[in-house]
């Protein structure tokens, strides 16, 4: 039997599944630990007996991978909430000091609108800042552009939406609630 590239890559997807390597604790684990009785009632005591050794490390094998991969998981979540929190408090950190009349202008004039969406031409150096900027992004991607006043709906960031509702510096600044 020949092993190449893709049975290998097959093997460790299947084994960093988490149901396959709970199946194999749980299976090894009770072959392995429980009481001599109820695996001689189903005939297995020769096969434990026989590959214990086997069974062990297919135990400890998955119960460790299982841990690690809780262990990943939990790190994730917690990094991407402090992440998050970094990023919100950038962006509250942005908006605080934004001098620009024209950037402020418009964030007023998209929280003024019901669904906060304004349109606003493509090629404006203030659209372009607060685009990179993940301030507004294009509503929707693709548009019907008139070719001698190129402009398309862009829309309030969530974030930026609750960092001025949190903030009373921001809201009056943005004039917002008034």
């Amino acid at each position: 039997m020949e092993v190449d590239g893709t049975v290998i890559k097959e093997i460790s997807k299947l084994l960093k599944t988490p149901y396959i390597l709970i199946t194999f604790a749980l299976a090894s684990g009770l072959i392995l630990f429980l009481p001599d009785d109820i695996i001689n009632k189903m005939y297995m005591l020769d096969f434990r007996n026989k590959f214990g050794f086997v069974l062990g490390l297919i135990f400890w094998f998955s119960i460790t991978l299982l841990i690690v991969m809780l262990g990943v998981k939990v790190y994730k979540r917690y990094e991407n909430k402090r992440l998050n929190k970094k990023v919100q408090e950038g962006m509250k950190r942005f908006l605080l000091n934004m001098k620009n009349k024209a950037e402020i202008e418009v964030i007023t004039q998209m929280l003024k609108e019901d669904d906060y969406t304004l349109e606003l031409p493509i090629n404006s150096g203030v659209v372009i800042k607060l685009q990179h900027y993940y301030i507004i992004t294009p509503a929707g991607n693709s548009h019907y552009v008139e070719m001698d006043n190129p402009c398309i709906p862009y829309f309030l960031q969530p974030g930026v939406f609750k960092a001025i509702e949190e903030n009373e510096e921001l809201q009056k600044k943005f004039k917002y609630k008034e």
